[in-house]
C-alpha cells in the first residue's frame, strides 16, 4: 500500500487512537490489496460531537471479496466496541459508478474528506451538476415520505418522534449542502454554514438549528414541542424540494 504512514495528527483524542490502531490492523489485513482508507462525515467537517457523532469510512481495495472482508471483520468488530462505526467498502473500479450513483453523498465526500492512510482516490472524480440535482430532489422526496410514514406508525409517542427526527436531521442537512453549492456554486462545508446561509435557501433557520441541536441530544422539548417541531421539519422538507425544482 502507498504511503502508509499518512494518518493525520490532529484528529480529537477521543478517536484519534481508535482510528490510528484501526487503521493499522486493515493495512496489515489487506497489505497490497488496501488503496485507501478516507474519513468523512462530521468528523472531516470539523463538526465531532463525542456524544452522537458516528465515524463515518470509506475504504477502497483493488478487489473485494470474501476472504479480503474475512480479514476486515476483527478489526471492525474491536473497533465497534468503543464506538459506532460506519464503513463503505469499495473497489478502485468501484469509485465512478459510485459517485455517479451516490451523487450528493460524494460531494460531501469530495468537500469534506481526510485521507487516514493510502491513496487520495476522490479528489479528481467527477460529479454532474445535473445528476446531483436529481439524486438530491429524490433523496428529498423519499424523505419526506418516510417523515410522513413514520409520525403515522409513531402514534403520537414522544420516544419514536424524536428518534425519527433524530435519524432524519443528517439526510435533510446533506441535501441541503447539495441543494447549497447547486444554488450559489460555493461548497458549504459546515453545518453552521447551511443555518446561516439558510434564508437565501427558502428555509428557516430557526428550525434547522433546533434540529441540529436535537441530533446532538441538546434539545429535550416537551411533547407538544417535539410535534411541533416534526411539523416544522416536514416543511422545510417540502421548501427544499421546490427550490431544487427552481434550479
Amino acid at each position: 500500500m502507498a504511503n502508509p504512514a499518512i494518518f493525520p495528527v490532529d484528529l480529537p483524542p477521543e478517536v484519534a487512537p481508535l482510528l490510528e490502531r484501526l487503521c493499522s490492523q486493515l493495512a496489515e489485513a489487506l497489505k497490497e490489496n488496501l488503496v485507501s482508507v478516507v474519513l468523512y462525515g462530521g468528523l472531516a467537517r470539523g463538526e465531532f460531537n463525542a456524544k452522537s457523532s458516528d465515524l463515518n469510512l470509506l475504504l477502497v481495495a483493488r478487489e473485494i471479496g470474501t476472504t479480503q472482508l474475512d480479514a476486515m471483520e476483527l478489526p471492525l468488530r474491536e473497533a465497534r466496541r468503543e464506538r459506532l462505526l460506519n464503513l463503505m467498502v469499495l473497489t478502485v473500479e468501484d469509485l465512478e459508478d459510485s459517485a455517479e450513483v451516490f451523487s450528493g453523498k460524494f460531494l460531501d465526500i469530495q468537500r469534506n474528506h481526510r485521507v487516514l492512510c493510502g491513496e487520495e482516490v476522490i479528489r479528481g472524480l467527477v460529479i454532474p451538476r445535473e445528476r446531483l440535482k436529481r439524486q438530491c430532489l429524490r433523496e428529498l422526496m423519499n424523505l419526506q415520505l418516510r417523515l410522513r410514514a413514520a409520525f403515522l406508525q409513531a402514534g403520537q409517542r414522544p420516544e419514536a418522534i424524536e428518534g425519527t427526527l433524530q435519524r432524519s436531521v443528517s439526510t435533510l442537512l446533506g441535501n441541503l449542502r447539495v441543494l447549497a453549492e447547486l444554488k450559489t456554486g460555493q461548497p458549504v462545508g459546515t453545518n453552521a454554514g447551511i443555518i446561516g446561509q439558510a434564508a437565501s435557501l427558502g428555509l428557516d433557520g430557526a428550525v434547522l438549528k433546533d434540529l441540529l441541536a436535537l441530533r446532538r441530544r441538546e434539545l429535550k422539548p416537551e411533547t407538544a414541542a417535539l410535534i411541533k417541531l416534526y411539523d416544522a421539519m416536514m416543511q422545510q422538507v417540502d421548501r427544499a424540494r421546490h427550490e431544487v425544482e427552481k434550479l
